[in-house]
């Protein structure tokens, strides 16, 4: 009997020690520290480099982001934000399971989590592009969001340059589409194309810019665009300028 107890107690420690060694090879790495270097957004990939002392990222390292939620942590309160809230130069934390020793390595996470930008230049774009865009398009559009990506900074001779791409959700005011002059003439054409327009006539769209912004020493704003279909060529613009005229 005694023998039966013995051995019992045995099996047991042992499947205990198994279990536990065998969880050890998926051990999360809470909160490792990283800086965005690239995001590639059709692979819902960032490259980052790690921001601890002998991070197991290294300086190079691609995170698979497709099955990760994304937060950013505002006065002590986690707020979900999306993929494509992050920026280059980011400083964010993930969860990683575990690294593919390539170069650059790759891994994956399940959690990214923004540091709270403290830029007060990065505020102040922000301000001041929505206030262009609702000065420029609210007499044509009801404007639905503003958002900037792939925010980049940096400081020259005084001047904060900034780099970013930027993007205005807005659909058309509410009302009858075949009311509208090409719906309905459309319809009494009856053409083909009627009912998608009629169908998108009042679903979201995009206005999609890729924009570099100066702030001067006397705190004045120039605002460029890329204007080259292949490379960049910077042309001074305001936001008026991408009103088609008739």
């Amino acid at each position: 009997m005694r023998k039966s107890i013995v051995l019992s107690l045995c099996f047991i420690l042992a499947a205990f020690i198994f279990v536990s060694c065998g969880a050890k090879k998926d051990v999360v790495h809470m909160g490792v520290n990283a800086e965005i270097l690239e995001i590639i957004e059709e692979e819902k990939t960032m490259l980052v480099k790690g921001l601890d002392e002998n991070s197991i990222l290294g300086d190079k390292c691609y995170v698979g982001c497709k099955n990760a939620y994304f937060i950013e942590v505002i006065d002590g309160e986690p707020v979900d934000i999306t993929f494509n809230d992050f920026s280059v130069k980011d400083k964010i934390t993930i969860d990683v399971v575990q690294v593919v020793e390539t170069y650059p390595s790759r891994t994956t996470t399940e959690r990214v989590q923004l540091i709270q930008r403290t830029s007060k230049n990065y505020d102040k774009i922000s301000a001041y592009m929505e206030e262009e865009c609702r000065n420029v398009f609210s007499s044509y559009y009801e404007l639905l969001d503003f958002e900037i990506s792939n925010y980049q900074e940096e400081a020259v001779n005084e001047k904060i340059e900034s780099i970013f791409f930027y993007k205005l959700i807005y659909k058309n005011y509410d009302k009858d589409p075949d009311t509208v002059g090409y719906i309905k003439e459309a319809k009494e054409r009856g053409s083909n194309n009627y009912q998608q327009m009629y169908d998108e006539y009042l679903q979201p769209k995009e206005m999609n810019f890729e924009l570099r912004l100066i702030i001067d020493e006397n705190d004045l704003i120039t605002l460029y665009s890329n204007i080259s279909p292949k490379g960049i060529e910077w042309e001074e613009i305001k936001m008026s300028d991408f009103i088609l005229s008739n």
